[in-house]
């Protein structure tokens, strides 16, 4: 790794979140404003944002655009965070990009999501990409992907997180996230409650907004979910997709297939049907309720994070394989809803495992323990997600236990799939 590699990077997040676009905007000038030499898509949203990039993203590569995608965090490695068609950006991409960089980030003091974005633009430049479609990493307006003149942006959903940050009730935290969408241009918002349906409504209209609430233009319902996937029928303003294959899990996927499908067309960006069901059917996100073993019981990786998250997680499980109590490895950031999250948690766990999170914002175990156990719940304390898993795995050995489910963070997440796919334990 050379002395501005990954770990030089990585020391920029300083443990704190530092909103704000002067120190990104004086980055991208000092880089040659890379973000102005390409069409974007940007998605923001409290839940499913990941999922509804990466849909799009799949269906215009399947339609023949060269298309980049930027999300973020990251579940394995960096280069996730930058695609171009699908295929992440490899390391010597990235340290080639740090050495050339490093003087200009230096001197903006931008910070590790800042100098990551500008990568990300200046990757997406020098491959010539048709159009990026954008994640957006937290709130909207002050985010560094708050930079571009996007053809359509779209919301997925307004949940309490960030609270610290982005505001306490829906209201303001839509008023963080609304300013990703451009007069003159499409926002597409996914379901959302009256409330906060009406303050958008507003909002477009006072700022010249194109606004279409999904759930007034598209329907959906999913006809199967199985463990290979879930099919369902999508409808929307001259276009029906009927048993549309779609590569990821949970009901709530189909929701974010309509919003992924409403905002490319109205963004005058409609790939062709065979584009979609190609795209849909042939995603690579890991993380989003991934069963990484069928037999003798599942393994599931989830990178929910948040109450809703959760539920739909556990309401995935018990769609697939019933009520039957699991082992769970559990833990969460310090700025999580963990008694929400808990209590999704709790119908499903046979025992819940916590383990010591390699995160400077991660949580003791001790006290989530301690936490779960006040509710009700049977929880064990683990030094690491490995510990946790290697638990989970023998409980399930003793048959008190039908499968195992590893959520609540990336970070768990990452954890997970590095024991369950490198061998650090046999027993997966």
């Amino acid at each position: 790794m050379s002395a501005r590699g990954l770990d030089w990077l990585f020391a920029r997040s300083g443990g704190r979140i530092k909103l704000g676009l002067d120190r990104v905007q004086a980055l991208l000038r000092a880089l040659g404003n890379p973000h102005l030499d390409m069409p974007t898509l940007v998605i923001g949203g409290s839940n499913g944002k990941g999922s509804v990039a990466t849909l799009c993203a799949s269906a215009l590569s399947a339609g023949g655009a060269k298309t980049g995608l930027f999300t973020s965090p990251h579940v394995l490695d960096f280069g996730e965070r930058v695609r171009i068609d699908g295929h992440p950006l490899p390391l010597d991409r990235v340290e080639h990009f740090l050495a050339r960089a490093a003087p200009q980030i230096e001197e903006t003091e931008a910070t590790f999501f800042e100098a990551t974005t500008a990568l990300a633009f200046c990757a997406f430049r020098d491959a010539g990409v048709d159009l990026a479609v954008l994640e957006v990493g937290l709130g909207g307006r002050l985010d560094a992907t708050n930079v571009t003149l996007p053809l359509g942006a779209a919301i997925t959903s307004i949940d309490l997180e960030h609270t610290g940050i982005l505001g306490d009730d829906r209201l303001l935290i839509a008023s963080e996230k609304f300013p990703i969408a451009r007069a003159g241009r499409p926002l597409v918002v996914g379901p959302v409650e009256p409330e906060v349906a009406d303050w958008f409504h507003r909002s477009a209209s006072n700022d010249g907004v194109e606004l279409h609430l999904i759930e007034e233009d598209w329907s959906w319902r999913v006809r199967s979910q199985s463990e290979t996937g879930l099919r369902a029928d999508l409808a929307g303003p001259g276009i029906e997709l009927t048993d549309l294959t779609i590569e990821l899990l949970g009901r709530h996927q189909a929701a974010n297939s309509a919003l992924a499908c409403a905002l490319l067309q109205r963004a005058d960006l409609w790939p062709g049907e065979s584009a979609v069901r190609q795209g849909f059917a042939d995603l690579d996100l890991p993380g989003r309720f991934d069963i990484v073993q069928t037999r003798p019981v599942p393994v599931v990786i989830d990178v929910a994070h948040n109450s809703p998250g959760v539920a739909a997680s556990v309401a995935t499980w018990r769609e697939l394989w019933g009520d039957e109590p699991i082992a769970i490895v559990f833990s969460a950031l310090r700025d999580k809803d963990l008694d929400a999250m808990c209590a999704e948690l709790l119908p499903l766990a046979g025992r819940i495992y916590v383990p010591e999170l390699d995160a400077r914002r991660g949580r003791p175990p001790a006290p989530v323990a301690d936490l779960l156990r006040r509710a009700g719940a049977d929880a064990q304390q683990c030094g690491s997600v490995a510990e946790a898993l290697d638990g989970a795995l023998g409980l399930v050995e003793t048959g008190r236990a039908r499968g195992v489910l590893c959520l609540g963070s990336f970070h768990v997440a990452e954890g997970a799939y590095r024991v369950s796919r490198w061998g650090a334990s046999a027993r997966l």
